[in-house]
Parts: structure tokens; sequence; C-alpha cells
């Protein structure tokens, strides 16, 4: 999705637009839906913009198209036209219509699908209870389907076990009562934590610093729409190249470069998820002394990645001398309860610090 705006009565309104198919004239084209915070739906294909309820109709009519047959003539912007087989769309008339929902209740501040399945996960470590449960599951059931697993943590694990249940398969293993007991600790323990961070204020070592924590996520919905400061995070989609290959984020090149297996880099390079990328390094064997490089191969992605995406520099800079907390559950590059090295968060502030310096045209002459 992209961010998008329309000016009314001199007034800006904020809004995302995605590509999706629509039927145009008997033929299928590639158009752009735009989504407004106002309600307002404009796909191009209509001389009037939509309601929701009219986006519903459309959609539900076949006019946008979630389904397409093989050996479909495909129209793009006019610019050429393909024909396609073996056609597999990631949205479907229920991922489109809870997609769309989504955006407004995200251009208007109201909480998304993604807040109520965190919230869902609070409630049940606060009271675990068969209503807490009935409330996870419904959060979970709405998600849609194309977006797998909305982030990677360990309290996501520990509630999708929960959710699965004693005797279910989880990676093809039953579960037993004892892992589901441990979930729940893990739930018990996130609710705490959160409700703790809430309410105590934060000591960040540096004085009148504020603390900025960027959140545990994967970026597994293909096509996110980051909040500030979450763009920060390496899974952020900013398109790195690296040693002759493009990777779709930073995340994706550091994994790329823990192995010298060109199968497994382009097998990463492939990959479209974050969440999936680590457990496809694995399968790879790691290059000889990669623990005692890794922090100096990530400092140079991070400096690339700021050079080349100016916009998310200025993310950074403006976080000032605020304390950078990153959630991972790699301990050795996040935060964690009980101290760890949280490599991350110290070389976001120490890149900003090179940053603001070549801003402010301190360079020292160090022989």
């Amino acid at each position: 999705m992209i961010r998008t705006y329309r000016v009314v009565d001199g007034g800006r309104v904020d809004g995302e637009s995605l590509l999706v198919f629509a039927r145009v004239a008997g033929k299928c084209k590639l158009v752009e839906l735009a989504v407004y915070a106002d309600g307002v739906i404009s796909s191009g294909t209509s001389p009037l913009p939509w309601s929701f309820d009219d986006f519903v109709d459309a959609v539900r009519s076949g006019e946008l198209i979630t389904e397409l047959p093989d050996e479909v003539s495909v129209d793009c912007y006019g610019t050429g036209s393909w024909t396609m087989t073996e056609v597999r769309l990631h949205r479907g008339e229920a991922e489109l219509l809870a997609e769309v929902a989504d955006i407004l209740d995200r251009l208007n501040g109201r909480p998304t699908i993604t807040h109520r399945w965190f919230d869902a996960m609070r409630a049940y470590g606060r009271q675990p209870s068969e209503e807490r449960l009935a409330e996870l599951r419904t959060a979970d059931d709405a998600i849609p389907d194309n977006w797998g697993w909305l982030v990677d943590s360990a309290a996501t694990d520990a509630a999708w076990k929960i959710l699965h249940g004693v005797g279910q398969p989880w990676f093809g293993i039953p579960l037993t009562q004892e892992q589901i007991d441990e979930a729940t600790a893990t739930l018990v323990e996130y609710a705490r934590e959160f409700d703790a961070a809430a309410y105590e204020p934060k000591a960040t070592g540096v004085a009148g610093a504020s603390t900025i924590e960027l959140r545990d996520l994967n970026f597994a919905h293909p096509e996110p729409i980051p909040d500030y400061p979450n763009a920060l995070r390496n899974e952020y989609p900013a398109p790195l190249t690296v040693e002759g290959r493009t990777y779709a984020s930073l995340h994706h090149a550091f994994y790329a470069l823990s192995t010298l297996d060109e199968a497994g880099r382009d097998a990463i390079a492939a990959e479209k998820l974050g969440y999936r990328v680590p457990y496809i390094a694995e399968d790879y064997p790691e290059r000889d002394g990669w623990d005692g490089i890794r922090v100096a191969v990530m400092t140079e992605l991070l400096r690339g990645k700021f050079r080349r995406y100016p916009e998310l520099a200025e993310m950074l800079v403006s976080t000032e001398d605020a304390r950078l907390v990153y959630q991972s559950r790699d301990e050795f590059w996040g935060e964690r309860a009980g101290g760890s090295p949280h490599w991350m968060g110290r070389l976001l502030e120490m890149v900003r610090s090179e940053l603001v310096a070549a801003r402010g045209g301190i360079v020292l002459d160090v022989r």
C-alpha cells in the first residue's frame, strides 16, 4: 500500500492506495484503489466515488476482481497487456473487504486488526479463562488468511499454541499440556510487562531523554504500512542491493550474508515474508567466523540503508536523543528482561549520531 491524499475544500484528506484487478468495459485491468479517511473510495472504474457499502457491492458483484481464470488477458494502466496462466491472487473477497475496512480504521485512529489481536493477547494474559480464550479466537479469526502470521514474537507463538490446544499438531508435533502451560505463562508475563511499562516511567540512563520502543514486528503482511517509529526496524521493506543481489529489506540482506551458499542467498532474496527468512537461513551452512563479524556487517548495512533512504534517515534523526529499545526474540540484538547485549538499539543510536554529526559538518581528521 502507498500513502496518498486528496484535497477537499482546501483541506487535506489522507488515504492509502493498493493495486487491485477490476472489470472495465468487459476487460480485466490493474487499477489503483484509493481509500480515504472520510470513507471515500476511488478506483477509477466509476465516474463517481464510492462509499464503503458501494465498495462492498463492487467486490461482491465482480466489478473488482478477486479471482482470475487461467488464460485471462490483463491490461496494465494502458501501457501494455499480458495473458496470465496459473493465476493465484493473494486477496480473496474476504481478504480485500477486511483489508480496506482495516485501512479505514487505521486512517481514523480506531483499533485495527493488529491492535485487536494484541489487546486480546494481553487480556488473556491478565485473566486466562474460557471467556478470554473466545475473545482471542475471535481476534485471530479476523486476521485475513493472506497476512500469514501478524508478527513473529514469543507472545504470538504462545497465543497460537493456546489456540491450537493440547494434542493438536504444532509444526507436525502434538502439543503437550506442559507446552500450553508454558505458553500461558508467557502471555501472563507479556501482559504484566506491558502494564508495567504503561504506568511506570522507564529509566533511560540519559538525562532528559525519552525511550522509544521499536516493537517486535516482522511485517508478515505482504504490504505493510508501518507507523513511526517501527519503519526503523530491519524488516521494513526498504530494498537493498548488496554484492549484486537485491533483497527486500535489511533483514533479508543480513541473513543472506550469514551464509556463503549461493542457493541460500537466492532463496532468501526470493522470500517475500520477513518472518520466514531466519528459518530459511538455518537450512544453509553459516559462514566461518560469522559471530565475530556480524556486528560489523549489521553496522555497514544500517549505514547503507539510511544513506539509500533519506526519509528513513530523517525519521531516525527525529528521535533526537531518545534511547531506542529494539524488541527482538534474539537476545543478542534485542532487549529482554534480565539484561541482554541489545546491539540493535545501540547501533541505531550510533548511526543516528553519525547522521547528526555529518549534518553539522563534523569531520575528524584522525591519522
